[in-house]
């Protein structure tokens, strides 16, 4: 057996419970107070004994109502002090839970960022190490003999000019050889006209309009995508400012009618337990008003057990 087994053990219990083995709930027993009662009895049989009115009972209930009214009020004041300490201690509670909730939460984020800065650092040191090793092994391979023999023998220094100035001279010569064709274009069209051949270019002035009109027009094309690109962006942001307004909104009409539902909802249970209350006095008052007179105990009898007698006596001489 592995644990030792009671008289309460019940397997539903414990699968139910989790395996937790708590002990029972207690048994709440419900005292009533009959502190004074012998009094009260002597003092109504007094009362009875004396044949004093009815209205002498309903003031000595009238004194035990308000008395018991007291301890009623002094239980109920008892029992919300009590019920505003459990509520006091409920909010520190949650206090407490929400302060450990932000920490927890706030240590989470901190240790997620120490790891993004962990891996980052990782991955950069991976990244100069790799590249450590592939200049050593670089270098090492420069330092090794070549394959297959000595290298070819290296070409002189005035070959090495030629090669490495060679394409910059040749675009220089090019840019020349255009400037010069280009003033001679020039030369030529500034030369006055003649009756046998007209002239060879077009107005500078026609170019130029047209050129300017080409550059308004990609202007004004750029101009029209920054615009139609600003009023996406606009309406993206537009879009985005009423949706998060909407749920806003949304979320403050659920809250507002969830206070109105749990306002109702208190409303009517007040009103509910005023009723009851309400109901509660009439019927004692109705009850009390209804009861018939009491004589402690006693049956009341017209006539006594020697009358009784005395009366089947003299039945039976007159018979």
């Amino acid at each position: 057996m592995l644990f030792p087994l009671s008289k309460s053990f019940s397997s539903s219990g414990l699968f139910n419970r989790g395996g937790e083995h708590t002990g029972p709930l207690a048994h709440r027993v419900w005292n009533v107070d009959y502190s004074g009662s012998e009094e009260r009895t002597v003092d109504l049989h007094k009362v009875l004994c004396q044949k004093k009115p009815y209205s002498e009972q309903l003031r000595m209930i009238k004194l035990r109502s308000d008395e018991l009214g007291r301890k009623d009020a002094e239980f109920r004041r008892a029992h919300s002090e009590v019920l505003r300490s459990t509520e006091r201690r409920l909010d520190e509670e949650c206090k407490e839970h929400q302060g450990e909730w932000r920490k927890g939460l706030a240590a989470a984020r901190r240790r997620r960022l120490q790891g993004e800065l962990s891996m980052t650092q990782h991955l950069k040191d991976q990244s100069l190490a790799f590249t450590a090793s592939r200049l050593e092994m670089t270098g090492r391979v420069n330092s090794m003999p070549t394959l297959c023999g000595p290298p070819p023998a290296r070409e002189d220094a005035e070959r090495t000019r030629l090669r490495e100035y060679g394409p910059s001279r040749l675009e220089e010569q090019t840019r020349h050889y255009f400037q010069d064709t280009r003033r001679l274009k020039e030369k030529i069209d500034s030369r006055p006209m003649t009756m046998t051949k007209g002239p060879r270019c077009r107005p500078v002035d026609v170019v130029v309009e047209e050129r300017k009109a080409l550059g308004l027009a990609s202007l004004y094309k750029a101009q029209r995508s920054y615009k139609s690109q600003l009023e996406s962006v606009g309406d993206e942001l537009n879009e985005r400012m009423w949706s998060t307004r909407q749920a806003t909104r949304e979320d403050y009409q659920g809250h507002l009618d969830f206070l109105r539902t749990a306002r109702d909802e208190a409303e009517k249970q007040k009103d509910a337990f005023k009723e009851m209350v309400q109901e509660e006095l009439e019927a004692r008052e109705e009850r009390l008003r209804s009861r018939p007179k009491t004589f402690a105990g006693y049956t009341p009898k017209l006539k006594s057990d020697r009358r009784l007698r005395w009366e089947a006596a003299m039945a039976e001489i007159h018979a």
